[in-house]
């Protein structure tokens, strides 16, 4: 599109060339397209930190269902050298696991 859009601004300059107005309508075609299909968003295309949670979410759901629904922080690492992502799930859950341990005990006495 910018080289269309360079040719565009080259024919301008010679303004007798009869294909410039055929050129001015095929740029404005792909520009509205292409502002088009950026707009769309594919059920398909999701973010990876959206599809790495719901697998989390899945994950503990499927080992843990009696905790219930518990946040799921799935950020980028702070360094290369421990990947790409990471999920800080294992404290959050051991704290919900034993407070409820803790809860029952107390129930029961």
């Amino acid at each position: 599109m910018e080289r269309l859009t360079g040719v565009v601004a080259e024919l301008q300059q010679n303004k007798a060339d009869p294909e410039l107005e055929k050129l001015k309508y095929r740029l404005q075609i792909l520009k509205r397209e292409v502002a088009k299909e950026v707009t769309v968003t594919s059920p398909f295309m999701k973010n990876t930190i959206t599809m790495l949670t719901s697998y989390f979410r899945m994950a503990v759901d499927v080992a843990f269902p009696e905790i219930g629904p518990i946040p799921i922080p799935v950020v980028p690492t702070s360094s290369r050298k421990f990947g790409d992502y990471q999920c800080n799930l294992a404290m959050g859950i051991a704290g919900v696991i034993i407070l409820s341990f803790y809860l029952l005990l107390l129930y029961l006495e």
